[in-house]
């Protein structure tokens, strides 16, 4: 019975990213310091589809090939290879939270930085730009 519980419990990434999200805000945490902007994020918008690509288009579209392994999220080159990870820290039917590790800024132990994107998801999502006739 403890065995079925646990397996229910698996969160499935894969299908829940599915769709539009909105980014709200984007925090960033180095040594304790913390500075959240939500200005220059507010127009990027990331659409996850069935074919497994990830649409980001803040001024213009990027598509990306994306996979998901266990709880980390992949941006994937053209030949598979991974070139962006974030740790997915929530993942509901309304809201998107990832991690992304950075590296430090200046040489030296113990330094600990990273970001923080907040997304919230969209009900009426388009791939097509539409334009008027």
């Amino acid at each position: 019975m403890l065995l079925l519980t646990a397996v229910s419990c698996q969160k499935n990434y894969s299908e829940n990213i599915l769709g539009q999200w909105q980014v709200d805000s984007v925090a960033t945490f180095y040594n304790g310091f913390t500075y959240e902007s939500s200005a220059q994020h507010w127009e990027e918008t990331y659409q996850y589809d069935s074919v497994r690509v990830a649409i980001r288009r803040p001024d213009g579209s990027q598509s990306l090939m994306y996979r998901i392994d266990q709880d980390t999220l992949y941006y994937l080159d053209q030949q598979q290879l991974p070139v962006s990870q974030f740790t997915i820290v929530r993942l509901t039917d309304e809201q998107l939270i990832l991690l992304k590790e950075q590296p430090p800024l200046w040489e030296g132990p113990e330094q600990t930085r990273y970001e923080i994107r907040y997304f919230s998801k969209e009900d009426n999502p388009s791939l097509t730009t539409r334009v008027s006739p």
